[in-house]
């Protein structure tokens, strides 16, 4: 066999093989941790196994995973009610800080803060009122802003407090979820 074709045939191969690692990786799946800060009647809750974390959690970690994203679970470890209390601060303080290191400890591409503030009243004729105040910020592992911000307010209205607050985690988690897998779909992360 001549030297050109043996070029050619290993030039060939190099290149199917490049061709087959580019394609693998433009499949590979964005790994991503959602961690939600909840504040009820204007009080921060804590005690991580509060139900309203893992409920709040599991269902937008449904929606990412739907959409093929990788979701890393943030309360698979346990956290200490002190430990949470500082990330707390330091998510407001520094968003941008505070993700890229929660990237590094979950070892994921992009780390995404959500902070509800929840309200409950009660109406005129009895029924139980949840008002919430939603704000999402997420950034990648280099402290790069993802351009995925939330902010709304929603309403659920029940004749059970306990069951107008699940209808409204679920609209934060329909509404979260259904953002962030658009936008990072549309960014190509």
């Amino acid at each position: 066999m001549s030297t050109n074709k043996q070029l050619c045939i290993i030039c060939f191969l190099l290149f199917s093989c490049l061709l087959q690692l580019t394609v693998e990786l433009s499949f590979a799946q964005t790994r991503i941790v959602v961690i939600p800060f909840y504040k009820e009647n204007n009080k921060p809750q804590t005690g991580i196994i509060n139900h309203h974390y893992r409920r709040i959690s599991g269902l937008i970690n449904n929606q990412l995973v739907s959409q093929q994203f990788e979701v890393m679970n943030p309360f698979a470890i346990e956290w200490k009610e002190n430990e949470f209390n500082e990330l707390l601060k330091q998510s407001h303080k520094d968003s941008s800080f505070f993700c890229k290191e929660m990237c590094r400890k979950y070892s994921s591409d992009i780390a995404y803060i959500l902070w509800m503030t929840m309200q409950e009243s009660t109406t005129p004729d009895n029924f139980c009122k949840v008002n919430v105040i939603l704000e999402g910020q997420g950034y990648d592992s280099a402290s790069r802003d993802v351009g995925v911000y939330i902010a709304e307010t929603l309403q659920t209205i029940h004749p059970d407090c306990a069951l107008a607050t699940l209808e409204a985690e679920k609209k934060i988690a329909r509404l979260t979820g259904e953002q962030l897998a658009k936008m990072l779909q549309m960014n190509n992360l």
